[in-house]
């Protein structure tokens, strides 16, 4: 499960991370129920990067622009997902952008710290550009992590950032402190609530008055395994309760969800229905690929499952046309326990109301049969291909068409 920042934020304030306190607000009412001083940053809350340079960051000094800017970011769409809350922070004076994230890495079957000091919006570009500025520590899930060798890692990190090193001792020796200490307990969050990946960017060094320095998160990313969700109930339901805004595509993977249905809105054109995760990533990556040229995209990831039956079809192909943005279909099945024969008269059935058109790609168990029940229907809007390169690309021309 991906949360949203301000439940982000909530654990990792649990965990005893510096940050500020925000506010949330699903609409322009509730700005006046909120009392942060000016200068603020209104924080679009959607699940997925580059909110920044879409719009969805904005910095407000003056009060008369308050109110106009969290309207401007409330309904925005920044990569296919729908803005229904913004979070309004305190802005911060940095004088520093570091990076952290923990997460697991699988080749390697250990768990890592990466960190960089040169963080903020274009950390992609500094691990393309310089992939030497982000450093890596890593360790076992036997042996865990220690302080000490946290303090090591933020100590080696902070001797490559000028601007510590031009610090005085007190202030220097400080940052080191707090830097490791956050470091630490951003572990401890990622291991108390089963995470797959806890990344804080920037954790900046800020000035908070005085002249004093502070390190504070000042943005979070936290992936939580759905796998622990048996250890952790009362926290996803919580999590699921907060996140059940009104937007189409939320409540569309509510309803799939409940159907036991995996699907993931992507905001393209080309709907895909697969059998099997493996096999509808592979058809999400080969639409993308194949409708480069022709600005077609996947508008979903949709795995049915084992059960490619008439009424989960139906249930499919429901959930996929409920996206205005769909032009066509592409239906990429892998008969083995499933037979292809029986999915294509189940897929006969859903589309006997459908328009738009549905190519189709079969393989495995019953796969000749299937195809030929596909083709004698001599339905105008059903397509078959030999393999799914061919597929995807044709569903991608005639979305491209049909805009």
């Amino acid at each position: 499960m991906d949360l949203y920042e301000f439940q982000a934020r909530r654990l990792l304030k649990a965990e005893g991370i510096n940050l500020s306190d925000a506010a949330l607000v699903k609409d322009l009412k509730g700005l006046e129920d909120i009392s942060i001083e000016l200068p603020v940053v209104v924080k679009a809350q959607v699940q997925v990067g580059g909110r920044g340079k879409a719009g969805g960051v904005k910095l407000v000094s003056a009060a008369n622009r308050f109110k106009s800017t969290v309207k401007s970011i409330l309904g925005k769409n920044i990569g296919g997902h729908l803005v229904e809350s913004v979070l309004i922070v305190p802005a911060r004076d940095i004088v520093q952008e570091l990076y952290v994230s923990i997460g697991f890495d699988r080749s390697a079957h250990e768990y890592f710290i990466m960190a960089s000091v040169d963080g903020g919006v274009d950390i992609e570009e500094t691990a393309k550009l310089s992939p030497d500025a982000i450093k890596r520590h890593y360790f076992s899930a036997v042996d865990g992590l220690e302080l000490d060798d946290v303090k090591t890692f933020c100590g080696s990190l902070l001797d490559e950032c000028e601007f510590v090193q031009d610090l005085d001792k007190k202030q220097r020796s400080l940052i080191m402190k707090n830097f490791s200490t956050t470091v630490y307990n951003i572990w401890q969050t990622y291991r108390k609530y089963d995470a797959t990946l806890v990344e804080v960017n920037p954790l900046a060094i800020v000035r908070a008055g005085d002249a004093a320095l502070e390190i504070e998160a000042l943005d979070a990313k936290v992936s939580l395994d759905d796998n622990s969700r048996f250890r952790q109930l009362e926290l996803f339901e919580q999590l699921e309760s907060e996140t059940e805004f009104s937007s189409n595509h939320n409540a569309l993977e509510k309803k799939a969800k409940n159907l036991d249905i995996n699907y993931v809105h992507l905001g393209g054109e080309v709907g895909i229905i697969g059998n099997g995760a493996g096999l509808v990533m592979s058809t999400v990556d080969i639409v993308a690929l194949s409708g480069e040229t022709l600005e077609a995209k996947p508008a979903n990831f949709l795995d049915v499952g084992g059960g490619a039956n008439t009424a989960k079809m139906q249930q499919s192909i429901e959930i996929i046309l409920a996206d205005e943005n769909v032009k066509s279909i592409f239906v990429n099945i892998f008969g083995g326990l499933t037979q292809c024969d029986l999915v294509a008269h189940g897929l006969l059935d859903a589309t006997s109301d459908v328009e738009i058109p549905v190519v189709v790609r079969f393989d495995g168990n019953e796969k000749e049969s299937g195809l030929k029940i596909l083709q004698e229907s001599n339905r105008s809007n059903i397509f078959t291909a030999d393999n799914q390169e061919e597929g995807a690309l044709l569903a991608c021309k005639m979305a491209k068409e049909a805009v």
